[in-house]
Protein backbone atom coordinates (compact mmCIF):
# COMPACT_ATOMS: atom_id res chain seq x y z
CA UNK A 1 0.00 0.00 0.00
CA UNK A 2 1.24 3.43 -0.54
CA UNK A 3 0.87 6.42 1.23
CA UNK A 4 2.09 10.21 1.01
CA UNK A 5 3.47 12.18 3.90
CA UNK A 6 1.64 15.07 5.57
CA UNK A 7 4.07 17.86 5.51
CA UNK A 8 3.52 21.42 7.84
CA UNK A 9 4.21 24.63 6.36
CA UNK A 10 7.76 24.40 8.18
CA UNK A 11 9.04 21.86 5.40
CA UNK A 12 10.12 24.63 3.73
CA UNK A 13 12.37 25.20 6.89
CA UNK A 14 14.43 22.26 6.47
CA UNK A 15 18.29 23.50 7.00
CA UNK A 16 21.17 21.41 5.35
CA UNK A 17 21.57 18.17 6.26
CA UNK A 18 24.20 16.21 4.13
CA UNK A 19 27.77 17.49 6.40
CA UNK A 20 26.41 16.17 9.19
CA UNK A 21 25.06 12.66 8.03
CA UNK A 22 28.46 12.35 6.67
CA UNK A 23 30.79 13.06 9.42
CA UNK A 24 28.56 10.55 11.19
CA UNK A 25 28.27 8.00 8.86
CA UNK A 26 32.15 7.84 8.77
CA UNK A 27 32.18 8.21 12.49
CA UNK A 28 29.93 4.53 12.24
CA UNK A 29 32.48 3.71 9.24
CA UNK A 30 35.25 3.71 11.83
CA UNK A 31 33.08 1.68 14.42
CA UNK A 32 32.49 -1.08 12.25
CA UNK A 33 35.66 -1.44 11.21
CA UNK A 34 36.53 -2.58 15.00
CA UNK A 35 33.90 -4.70 15.08
CA UNK A 36 34.26 -6.84 12.03
CA UNK A 37 30.87 -9.54 12.61
CA UNK A 38 28.80 -6.34 13.50
CA UNK A 39 30.02 -4.95 9.97
CA UNK A 40 29.23 -7.93 8.09
CA UNK A 41 25.47 -7.67 9.87
CA UNK A 42 25.06 -3.77 9.16
CA UNK A 43 25.99 -4.66 5.38
CA UNK A 44 23.72 -7.20 5.06
CA UNK A 45 20.94 -5.64 6.43
CA UNK A 46 21.86 -2.91 4.12
CA UNK A 47 21.85 -5.22 1.43
CA UNK A 48 18.70 -6.82 2.03
CA UNK A 49 16.94 -3.22 1.68
CA UNK A 50 18.15 -3.12 -1.63
CA UNK A 51 16.78 -6.90 -2.98
CA UNK A 52 13.60 -6.24 -1.45
CA UNK A 53 13.40 -2.48 -2.87
CA UNK A 54 12.70 -1.07 0.42
CA UNK A 55 15.79 1.88 -1.39
CA UNK A 56 16.90 2.74 -3.93
CA UNK A 57 20.07 4.48 -5.56
CA UNK A 58 19.49 7.74 -6.35
CA UNK A 59 21.60 8.70 -9.49
CA UNK A 60 23.68 12.05 -9.79
CA UNK A 61 21.51 13.58 -11.79
CA UNK A 62 18.65 13.45 -9.52
CA UNK A 63 20.99 14.54 -6.17
CA UNK A 64 19.58 18.00 -6.61
CA UNK A 65 15.76 16.84 -5.26
CA UNK A 66 17.52 15.14 -2.12
CA UNK A 67 15.97 17.42 0.72
CA UNK A 68 17.09 15.30 4.00
CA UNK A 69 20.00 12.96 4.77
CA UNK A 70 19.01 10.65 7.53
CA UNK A 71 22.04 9.37 9.48
CA UNK A 72 22.04 5.74 10.95
CA UNK A 73 23.52 3.43 13.53
CA UNK A 74 22.47 0.35 14.77
CA UNK A 75 20.81 -1.49 17.47
CA UNK A 76 20.90 -5.13 19.50
CA UNK A 77 17.43 -6.49 20.06
CA UNK A 78 18.70 -10.02 21.89
CA UNK A 79 15.25 -10.99 22.53
CA UNK A 80 14.30 -11.25 18.89
CA UNK A 81 14.19 -14.44 17.40
CA UNK A 82 14.86 -12.94 13.48
CA UNK A 83 17.18 -10.34 13.34
CA UNK A 84 19.17 -9.36 16.12
CA UNK A 85 20.80 -6.14 14.92
CA UNK A 86 18.47 -3.31 13.46
CA UNK A 87 19.29 0.16 11.34
CA UNK A 88 18.16 2.69 12.81
CA UNK A 89 17.52 6.17 10.52
CA UNK A 90 17.56 8.89 13.14
CA UNK A 91 14.41 11.49 12.08
CA UNK A 92 14.89 13.52 14.80
CA UNK A 93 18.83 14.64 13.85
CA UNK A 94 18.34 18.62 13.49
CA UNK A 95 19.34 20.21 10.01
CA UNK A 96 21.57 23.21 9.66
CA UNK A 97 18.44 25.19 10.13
CA UNK A 98 17.72 23.54 13.61
CA UNK A 99 14.65 22.27 11.92
CA UNK A 100 14.60 18.02 12.27
CA UNK A 101 12.45 16.02 9.38
CA UNK A 102 10.33 15.09 12.37
CA UNK A 103 9.82 18.51 13.17
CA UNK A 104 7.93 18.71 9.72
CA UNK A 105 5.96 15.29 10.02
CA UNK A 106 2.54 15.10 11.99
CA UNK A 107 2.55 11.65 13.73
CA UNK A 108 -1.58 11.00 13.35
CA UNK A 109 -3.51 10.18 16.15
CA UNK A 110 -3.82 7.06 17.79
CA UNK A 111 -5.89 4.32 16.16
CA UNK A 112 -4.92 1.35 17.18
CA UNK A 113 -6.14 -0.82 20.71
CA UNK A 114 -5.15 0.09 24.11
CA UNK A 115 -1.84 -1.96 25.05
CA UNK A 116 -3.54 -2.94 28.16
CA UNK A 117 -7.06 -4.62 26.40
CA UNK A 118 -5.61 -6.06 24.22
CA UNK A 119 -3.50 -8.06 26.87
CA UNK A 120 -6.95 -8.29 28.87
CA UNK A 121 -8.19 -9.52 26.22
CA UNK A 122 -5.22 -12.30 25.53
CA UNK A 123 -6.45 -13.36 29.55
CA UNK A 124 -9.71 -14.68 28.27
CA UNK A 125 -9.17 -16.52 25.70
CA UNK A 126 -8.95 -20.58 26.09
CA UNK A 127 -7.04 -21.18 22.52
CA UNK A 128 -4.68 -18.49 22.79
CA UNK A 129 -3.24 -17.48 19.00
CA UNK A 130 -0.49 -14.90 18.03
CA UNK A 131 2.07 -13.81 15.18
CA UNK A 132 4.33 -10.76 13.90
CA UNK A 133 3.93 -9.38 10.63
CA UNK A 134 7.41 -9.23 9.13
CA UNK A 135 8.95 -5.83 8.56
CA UNK A 136 5.42 -4.01 8.91
CA UNK A 137 6.71 -0.88 8.06
CA UNK A 138 8.43 -1.68 4.98
CA UNK A 139 5.33 -3.43 3.58
CA UNK A 140 4.07 0.67 3.25
CA UNK A 141 5.80 2.08 0.30
CA UNK A 142 5.59 6.32 0.10
CA UNK A 143 4.99 8.80 -2.37
CA UNK A 144 8.04 8.99 -4.67
CA UNK A 145 8.40 12.93 -4.09
CA UNK A 146 8.68 12.10 -0.32
CA UNK A 147 10.96 9.56 -0.28
CA UNK A 148 13.51 12.07 -1.44
CA UNK A 149 13.10 13.39 2.24
CA UNK A 150 14.77 9.66 3.24
CA UNK A 151 18.07 9.98 1.81
CA UNK A 152 21.14 7.73 3.59
CA UNK A 153 24.25 7.53 2.70
CA UNK A 154 26.09 4.04 2.14
CA UNK A 155 29.27 2.35 1.16
CA UNK A 156 30.49 -1.45 1.44
CA UNK A 157 34.15 -0.78 2.01
CA UNK A 158 36.00 2.56 2.54
CA UNK A 159 37.64 1.78 -0.69
CA UNK A 160 34.56 2.79 -2.26
CA UNK A 161 32.83 5.90 -3.15
CA UNK A 162 29.97 7.06 -0.97
CA UNK A 163 26.74 5.99 -2.64
CA UNK A 164 23.43 8.55 -1.81
CA UNK A 165 20.03 6.23 -1.12
CA UNK A 166 16.61 6.70 -1.24
CA UNK A 167 14.21 5.17 1.30
CA UNK A 168 11.12 4.44 -0.40
CA UNK A 169 8.90 2.63 2.25
CA UNK A 170 7.61 3.84 5.52
CA UNK A 171 10.85 4.40 7.85
CA UNK A 172 11.38 3.43 11.43
CA UNK A 173 12.79 6.05 13.33
CA UNK A 174 10.27 8.88 11.66
CA UNK A 175 7.44 10.05 13.81
CA UNK A 176 4.33 9.11 11.53
CA UNK A 177 5.70 5.73 11.24
CA UNK A 178 3.57 4.02 13.23
CA UNK A 179 0.08 5.87 12.20
CA UNK A 180 0.99 4.95 8.71
CA UNK A 181 1.31 1.51 8.63
CA UNK A 182 -1.80 0.81 10.83
CA UNK A 183 -3.84 3.05 9.05
CA UNK A 184 -2.73 0.73 5.91
CA UNK A 185 -3.84 -1.98 7.49
CA UNK A 186 -6.89 -0.51 8.69
CA UNK A 187 -8.00 0.73 5.00
CA UNK A 188 -6.99 -2.94 3.80
CA UNK A 189 -9.83 -4.18 5.94
CA UNK A 190 -12.14 -1.78 4.57
CA UNK A 191 -11.53 -2.82 1.38
CA UNK A 192 -11.86 -6.33 2.04
CA UNK A 193 -14.36 -6.52 4.66
CA UNK A 194 -16.74 -8.19 3.26
CA UNK A 195 -14.58 -11.36 1.95
CA UNK A 196 -12.59 -11.40 5.30
CA UNK A 197 -15.18 -10.35 7.96
CA UNK A 198 -13.90 -12.38 10.72
CA UNK A 199 -10.22 -11.18 9.70
CA UNK A 200 -11.33 -7.60 9.36
CA UNK A 201 -12.34 -7.83 12.90
CA UNK A 202 -9.19 -9.05 14.09
CA UNK A 203 -6.94 -6.44 12.49
CA UNK A 204 -9.00 -4.15 13.73
CA UNK A 205 -9.22 -5.17 17.72
CA UNK A 206 -6.01 -7.59 18.35
CA UNK A 207 -2.98 -5.97 16.49
CA UNK A 208 -1.17 -3.73 18.70
CA UNK A 209 1.35 -2.40 15.67
CA UNK A 210 3.06 -5.47 14.40
CA UNK A 211 1.82 -7.68 17.15
CA UNK A 212 -1.03 -10.23 16.63
CA UNK A 213 -2.62 -10.74 20.16
CA UNK A 214 -5.86 -12.80 19.73
CA UNK A 215 -7.81 -16.03 20.76
CA UNK A 216 -11.07 -17.62 20.79
CA UNK A 217 -13.29 -20.29 22.87
CA UNK A 218 -12.46 -23.23 20.39
CA UNK A 219 -9.55 -25.04 17.99
CA UNK A 220 -12.12 -24.46 14.96
CA UNK A 221 -12.74 -20.47 15.92
CA UNK A 222 -8.97 -19.74 15.99
CA UNK A 223 -8.27 -21.80 12.91
CA UNK A 224 -10.80 -19.34 10.91
CA UNK A 225 -8.94 -16.53 12.44
CA UNK A 226 -5.55 -17.48 11.46
CA UNK A 227 -6.89 -18.26 7.84
CA UNK A 228 -8.77 -14.86 7.59
CA UNK A 229 -6.14 -12.47 9.07
CA UNK A 230 -3.55 -14.33 6.76
CA UNK A 231 -5.31 -14.05 3.78
CA UNK A 232 -6.26 -10.24 4.40
CA UNK A 233 -2.93 -9.18 5.14
CA UNK A 234 -1.43 -10.88 2.55
CA UNK A 235 -3.33 -8.54 -0.06
CA UNK A 236 -1.56 -6.10 1.33
CA UNK A 237 1.60 -7.62 1.41
CA UNK A 238 1.69 -7.84 5.01
CA UNK A 239 3.12 -11.54 5.86
CA UNK A 240 2.26 -12.93 9.52
CA UNK A 241 4.89 -15.55 10.59
CA UNK A 242 5.62 -16.23 13.92
CA UNK A 243 2.82 -18.06 14.24
CA UNK A 244 2.50 -19.92 18.18
CA UNK A 245 -0.37 -21.04 20.13
CA UNK A 246 -0.70 -22.94 23.61
CA UNK A 247 -2.49 -25.28 21.34
CA UNK A 248 -0.58 -27.29 19.09
CA UNK A 249 -3.11 -28.04 16.73
CA UNK A 250 -4.07 -25.39 15.50
CA UNK A 251 -0.38 -25.04 14.57
CA UNK A 252 -0.85 -28.17 12.34
CA UNK A 253 -0.66 -26.81 8.78
CA UNK A 254 1.40 -23.84 9.48
CA UNK A 255 5.44 -24.76 8.30
CA UNK A 256 7.52 -24.85 10.07
CA UNK A 257 9.33 -21.80 8.88
CA UNK A 258 6.58 -19.79 9.48
CA UNK A 259 6.03 -20.80 13.67
CA UNK A 260 7.97 -18.95 16.12
CA UNK A 261 11.40 -19.87 17.41
CA UNK A 262 11.47 -20.03 20.90
CA UNK A 263 13.62 -18.21 23.44
CA UNK A 264 15.14 -20.38 26.38
CA UNK A 265 13.88 -18.97 29.78
CA UNK A 266 15.98 -20.04 32.82
CA UNK A 267 14.57 -22.97 34.15
CA UNK A 268 14.61 -24.62 30.61
CA UNK A 269 11.20 -23.66 29.31
CA UNK A 270 10.22 -22.26 25.98
CA UNK A 271 9.19 -18.78 26.00
CA UNK A 272 8.32 -16.34 23.49
CA UNK A 273 7.66 -12.52 23.97
CA UNK A 274 3.84 -11.18 24.00
CA UNK A 275 4.14 -7.51 23.59
CA UNK A 276 7.27 -7.70 25.79
CA UNK A 277 5.85 -10.36 28.48
CA UNK A 278 6.91 -13.36 28.69
CA UNK A 279 4.90 -16.61 27.67
CA UNK A 280 5.44 -20.28 27.80
CA UNK A 281 2.48 -21.52 25.75
CA UNK A 282 3.58 -25.41 26.66
CA UNK A 283 2.14 -24.12 30.38
CA UNK A 284 0.30 -21.59 28.99
CA UNK A 285 1.51 -19.06 32.23
CA UNK A 286 2.62 -15.81 32.16
CA UNK A 287 6.18 -15.11 33.66
CA UNK A 288 8.50 -12.14 34.54
CA UNK A 289 12.27 -11.90 34.28
CA UNK A 290 14.79 -10.08 35.96
CA UNK A 291 18.58 -9.00 33.93
CA UNK A 292 20.49 -7.19 36.37
CA UNK A 293 22.98 -4.54 35.67
CA UNK A 294 25.90 -5.04 34.94
CA UNK A 295 28.15 -2.27 37.23
CA UNK A 296 30.71 -2.36 39.81
CA UNK A 297 29.91 1.38 40.68
CA UNK A 298 28.35 2.66 43.58
CA UNK A 299 24.77 2.54 43.18
CA UNK A 300 23.37 6.21 43.04
CA UNK A 301 19.46 7.92 42.53
CA UNK A 302 20.23 7.04 38.37
CA UNK A 303 21.44 3.42 38.41
CA UNK A 304 18.15 2.93 40.65
CA UNK A 305 15.63 4.52 38.31
CA UNK A 306 17.01 2.02 35.42
CA UNK A 307 16.91 -0.90 37.48
CA UNK A 308 13.20 -0.58 37.98
CA UNK A 309 12.61 0.59 34.82
CA UNK A 310 13.49 -2.83 33.76
CA UNK A 311 10.84 -4.21 35.02
CA UNK A 312 7.94 -4.34 32.09
CA UNK A 313 4.43 -4.91 34.27
CA UNK A 314 1.40 -3.27 31.43
CA UNK A 315 -0.85 -5.28 34.01
CA UNK A 316 0.41 -4.64 37.24
CA UNK A 317 0.43 -7.92 37.91
CA UNK A 318 3.51 -7.63 40.23
CA UNK A 319 2.74 -4.16 40.93
CA UNK A 320 3.49 -4.63 44.91
CA UNK A 321 7.68 -5.31 44.01
CA UNK A 322 7.52 -2.37 41.72
CA UNK A 323 6.18 -0.29 44.28
CA UNK A 324 8.34 -1.64 47.15
CA UNK A 325 11.37 -0.69 44.60
CA UNK A 326 9.28 3.02 43.89
CA UNK A 327 9.17 3.74 47.72
CA UNK A 328 12.71 3.38 48.18
CA UNK A 329 13.22 5.88 45.26
CA UNK A 330 11.06 7.92 46.94
CA UNK A 331 13.88 7.96 49.97
CA UNK A 332 16.22 9.39 48.05
CA UNK A 333 14.58 12.02 46.68
CA UNK A 334 13.84 12.94 50.26
CA UNK A 335 17.47 12.95 50.75
CA UNK A 336 17.50 14.95 48.26
CA UNK A 337 20.43 13.41 46.79
CA UNK A 338 21.66 14.24 42.93
CA UNK A 339 21.71 12.14 40.46
CA UNK A 340 25.27 10.71 40.34
CA UNK A 341 26.16 10.98 43.63
CA UNK A 342 26.56 7.55 45.75
CA UNK A 343 23.77 6.73 48.06
CA UNK A 344 24.82 6.85 51.45
CA UNK A 345 25.84 3.60 52.95
CA UNK A 346 23.15 2.32 54.87
CA UNK A 347 20.79 2.73 51.72
CA UNK A 348 23.32 1.21 49.49
CA UNK A 349 22.71 -1.81 51.53
CA UNK A 350 19.28 -1.73 51.35
CA UNK A 351 18.85 -1.32 48.12
CA UNK A 352 21.91 -4.02 47.34
CA UNK A 353 19.49 -5.86 49.56
CA UNK A 354 16.39 -5.34 47.23
CA UNK A 355 18.16 -5.89 44.09
CA UNK A 356 19.19 -9.49 45.17
CA UNK A 357 15.59 -10.67 46.21
CA UNK A 358 14.59 -9.24 42.67
CA UNK A 359 16.21 -12.32 41.02
CA UNK A 360 13.30 -14.40 42.54
CA UNK A 361 10.61 -12.80 40.51
CA UNK A 362 11.55 -14.99 37.87
CA UNK A 363 9.64 -17.77 39.83
CA UNK A 364 6.80 -15.62 39.78
CA UNK A 365 3.94 -16.91 37.21
CA UNK A 366 0.04 -16.02 36.62
CA UNK A 367 -2.14 -18.57 34.37
CA UNK A 368 -2.34 -16.57 30.53
CA UNK A 369 -5.93 -18.00 30.37
CA UNK A 370 -7.73 -16.17 33.73
CA UNK A 371 -11.41 -18.08 33.65
CA UNK A 372 -13.14 -21.06 33.88
CA UNK A 373 -14.58 -22.29 30.29
CA UNK A 374 -18.83 -21.55 29.84
CA UNK A 375 -19.10 -20.03 33.41
CA UNK A 376 -20.84 -17.09 34.87
CA UNK A 377 -18.02 -13.92 35.79
CA UNK A 378 -17.83 -11.47 38.50
CA UNK A 379 -16.03 -9.03 39.09
CA UNK A 380 -14.07 -7.81 42.57
CA UNK A 381 -11.69 -4.92 42.44
CA UNK A 382 -9.92 -3.75 45.70
CA UNK A 383 -8.03 -0.47 47.01
CA UNK A 384 -6.04 0.81 49.97
CA UNK A 385 -3.55 3.44 50.86
CA UNK A 386 -0.74 3.76 53.30
CA UNK A 387 1.69 7.02 53.89
CA UNK A 388 3.71 5.69 51.04
CA UNK A 389 1.88 4.21 48.30
CA UNK A 390 -1.74 3.69 47.12
CA UNK A 391 -3.14 0.82 44.37
CA UNK A 392 -5.84 -1.24 43.71
CA UNK A 393 -6.04 -4.72 42.25
CA UNK A 394 -8.86 -6.45 40.49
CA UNK A 395 -10.07 -10.43 40.00
CA UNK A 396 -12.04 -12.31 38.22
CA UNK A 397 -13.87 -14.67 39.50
CA UNK A 398 -15.70 -17.36 37.51
CA UNK A 399 -18.19 -20.00 38.83
CA UNK A 400 -19.53 -23.05 36.59
CA UNK A 401 -22.11 -25.70 38.12
CA UNK A 402 -19.52 -27.54 40.08
CA UNK A 403 -16.36 -25.51 40.36
CA UNK A 404 -15.32 -21.77 41.37
CA UNK A 405 -11.89 -20.31 40.02
CA UNK A 406 -10.12 -16.52 41.29
CA UNK A 407 -7.47 -14.84 39.44
CA UNK A 408 -5.65 -11.45 39.45
CA UNK A 409 -6.57 -9.94 36.27
CA UNK A 410 -4.85 -6.47 36.55
CA UNK A 411 -3.69 -4.08 39.28
CA UNK A 412 -2.18 -0.42 39.33
CA UNK A 413 -0.15 1.62 42.13
CA UNK A 414 0.97 5.11 42.54
CA UNK A 415 3.68 6.14 45.09
CA UNK A 416 1.95 9.13 47.39
CA UNK A 417 3.15 12.62 46.99
CA UNK A 418 5.90 13.85 49.02
CA UNK A 419 3.34 16.79 50.14
CA UNK A 420 2.13 14.90 52.91
CA UNK A 421 -2.01 13.46 52.34
CA UNK A 422 -4.13 11.99 55.35
CA UNK A 423 -4.83 8.69 55.47
CA UNK A 424 -7.99 9.13 54.21
CA UNK A 425 -7.32 11.59 51.57
CA UNK A 426 -4.99 8.35 50.15
CA UNK A 427 -7.76 6.28 50.27
CA UNK A 428 -9.79 8.31 48.70
CA UNK A 429 -6.93 8.19 45.78
CA UNK A 430 -6.94 4.13 45.50
CA UNK A 431 -10.42 4.54 45.46
CA UNK A 432 -10.38 6.75 42.02
CA UNK A 433 -7.60 4.92 40.99
CA UNK A 434 -9.85 1.15 41.32
CA UNK A 435 -13.04 3.56 39.62
CA UNK A 436 -10.56 4.11 36.67
CA UNK A 437 -9.79 0.50 36.44
CA UNK A 438 -13.03 -0.89 36.75
CA UNK A 439 -14.56 1.46 34.14
CA UNK A 440 -11.73 0.72 31.52
CA UNK A 441 -12.77 -2.89 32.04
CA UNK A 442 -16.46 -2.16 31.93
CA UNK A 443 -16.03 -0.10 28.36
CA UNK A 444 -14.05 -3.04 26.82
CA UNK A 445 -17.72 -4.96 27.03
CA UNK A 446 -16.05 -8.44 27.40
CA UNK A 447 -17.15 -9.23 31.12
CA UNK A 448 -20.85 -9.53 31.59
CA UNK A 449 -21.03 -9.86 35.11
CA UNK A 450 -21.57 -7.79 37.73
CA UNK A 451 -19.13 -5.73 39.47
CA UNK A 452 -17.99 -4.96 43.09
CA UNK A 453 -15.95 -2.41 44.82
CA UNK A 454 -14.19 -3.21 48.15
CA UNK A 455 -12.47 -1.00 50.46
CA UNK A 456 -11.51 -1.28 53.94
CA UNK A 457 -11.84 2.66 54.70
CA UNK A 458 -15.68 3.62 56.46
CA UNK A 459 -14.62 7.24 55.53
CA UNK A 460 -14.27 6.83 52.06
CA UNK A 461 -17.31 4.71 52.09
CA UNK A 462 -19.05 7.29 53.68
CA UNK A 463 -18.08 9.96 51.43
CA UNK A 464 -19.22 7.92 48.52
CA UNK A 465 -22.85 7.87 50.27
CA UNK A 466 -22.86 12.06 50.56
CA UNK A 467 -23.08 14.63 47.95
CA UNK A 468 -19.84 15.62 46.94
CA UNK A 469 -20.41 19.55 46.69
CA UNK A 470 -20.55 19.04 50.66
CA UNK A 471 -16.86 18.62 50.74
CA UNK A 472 -13.51 20.73 50.35
CA UNK A 473 -12.56 20.79 46.37
CA UNK A 474 -9.87 17.55 47.22
CA UNK A 475 -11.94 15.70 48.41
CA UNK A 476 -15.25 16.84 46.19
CA UNK A 477 -13.59 16.47 43.08
CA UNK A 478 -12.87 12.90 43.75
CA UNK A 479 -16.36 11.75 45.24
CA UNK A 480 -17.88 13.10 42.13
CA UNK A 481 -15.60 11.12 40.01
CA UNK A 482 -15.50 7.85 41.40
CA UNK A 483 -19.47 8.14 41.51
CA UNK A 484 -19.57 8.88 37.77
CA UNK A 485 -16.86 5.78 36.59
CA UNK A 486 -18.06 3.54 39.16
CA UNK A 487 -22.07 4.09 38.71
CA UNK A 488 -23.88 0.79 38.28
CA UNK A 489 -21.19 -0.87 40.46
CA UNK A 490 -21.78 -1.77 44.10
CA UNK A 491 -19.28 -0.33 46.99
CA UNK A 492 -18.95 -2.59 49.97
CA UNK A 493 -16.14 -2.73 53.18
CA UNK A 494 -13.76 -5.56 53.59
CA UNK A 495 -11.53 -5.98 56.82
CA UNK A 496 -7.99 -4.97 56.03
CA UNK A 497 -6.52 -8.28 56.65
CA UNK A 498 -8.31 -9.45 54.12
CA UNK A 499 -7.55 -7.07 51.69
CA UNK A 500 -5.21 -8.22 48.70
CA UNK A 501 -4.67 -4.06 47.59
CA UNK A 502 -2.90 -3.71 51.49
CA UNK A 503 -0.02 -5.45 49.62
CA UNK A 504 0.45 -2.64 46.77
CA UNK A 505 -0.01 0.51 49.89
CA UNK A 506 3.08 -1.78 51.32
CA UNK A 507 5.08 -2.84 48.82
CA UNK A 508 6.74 -6.53 48.56
CA UNK A 509 9.53 -8.09 47.94
CA UNK A 510 9.22 -11.29 44.88
CA UNK A 511 9.54 -13.81 47.59
CA UNK A 512 6.92 -12.17 49.80
CA UNK A 513 4.77 -11.90 46.77
CA UNK A 514 4.87 -15.53 45.44
CA UNK A 515 3.91 -16.78 48.94
CA UNK A 516 0.72 -14.97 49.26
CA UNK A 517 -2.24 -16.96 48.26
CA UNK A 518 -3.86 -13.25 48.53
CA UNK A 519 -2.55 -11.65 46.06
CA UNK A 520 -2.64 -13.97 43.76
CA UNK A 521 -6.21 -15.27 44.02
CA UNK A 522 -8.05 -12.76 46.42
CA UNK A 523 -9.46 -13.11 49.96
CA UNK A 524 -11.39 -16.68 49.92
CA UNK A 525 -14.82 -15.46 50.47
CA UNK A 526 -14.59 -14.65 46.47
CA UNK A 527 -15.29 -18.51 46.03
CA UNK A 528 -18.18 -18.61 48.51
CA UNK A 529 -22.36 -17.41 47.87
CA UNK A 530 -22.91 -13.60 48.98
CA UNK A 531 -24.14 -14.75 52.68
CA UNK A 532 -20.81 -15.64 53.17
CA UNK A 533 -19.10 -12.17 52.29
CA UNK A 534 -17.72 -9.70 55.26
CA UNK A 535 -20.60 -7.75 56.50
CA UNK A 536 -20.94 -4.16 56.45
CA UNK A 537 -19.79 -1.80 59.49
CA UNK A 538 -22.75 -0.89 61.13
CA UNK A 539 -24.01 2.59 60.59
CA UNK A 540 -23.29 3.84 63.51
CA UNK A 541 -19.23 2.91 62.93
CA UNK A 542 -19.59 5.17 59.57
CA UNK A 543 -20.88 7.97 61.13
CA UNK A 544 -18.13 8.20 64.09
CA UNK A 545 -15.28 7.61 61.32
CA UNK A 546 -16.96 10.99 59.03
CA UNK A 547 -16.95 12.48 62.45
CA UNK A 548 -13.20 12.02 62.75
CA UNK A 549 -12.21 13.19 59.36
CA UNK A 550 -14.73 16.07 59.35
CA UNK A 551 -12.55 18.50 60.32
CA UNK A 552 -10.16 18.35 57.82
CA UNK A 553 -12.33 17.77 54.68
CA UNK A 554 -15.72 19.83 55.31
CA UNK A 555 -16.64 23.13 54.25
CA UNK A 556 -17.84 24.20 57.28
CA UNK A 557 -19.63 22.73 60.54
CA UNK A 558 -23.49 23.31 59.09
CA UNK A 559 -22.31 20.66 56.55
CA UNK A 560 -21.04 18.30 59.16
CA UNK A 561 -24.68 17.98 60.36
CA UNK A 562 -26.54 17.48 56.99
CA UNK A 563 -23.86 15.19 55.93
CA UNK A 564 -24.18 13.01 58.89
CA UNK A 565 -27.44 13.07 58.15
CA UNK A 566 -27.13 11.59 55.08
CA UNK A 567 -25.09 9.01 55.60
CA UNK A 568 -27.21 7.68 58.69
CA UNK A 569 -29.82 7.60 55.97
CA UNK A 570 -28.44 5.81 53.38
Amino acid sequence: MKFSYRKLEKIDGLGESYQQAFRRFLSLERKLERRPDVKKQYSNFIKEYLELNHMSLVPPDDRMHCRFFLPHHCVFKEDSTTTKLRVVFDGSAASSSGISLNDTLMAGPTIQAKLFNILIRFRTFAVALTGDIGKMYRCVRIAKSDSYLQCILWRGSDQDDISIYKLDTVTYGTKPAAFLSVRAMHQLTMDEQSTYPVGSQIVKRDFYVDDLITGGSSIEEVEEILHQTKDLLAKGHFMLRKWCSNIPVVLENVPEEEKESFLKFHDGSDITNTLGLAWDPASDVLLFSYLPTQSTTKPNKRSVLSTISRFYDPLGLISPVITKAKIFLQELWKEKLHWDESLPESLSSTWSSICLQFRSVERTTFPRFALLPKGSIEIHGFCDASMSAYGACVYIVSRSADKSNAQLLCAKSRVAPLKTLSIPKLELCGALLLANLLSELQKMDIFSGPYFCWCDSTVVLAWLNSESSRFTTFVANRVASIQRLSAGMEWLHIPTTLNPADIISRGALPMELNASDLWFHGPSFLLLPRSSWPPSPAQEQCLLELRKATCLVLTSPIDLTSTCKMVHAS
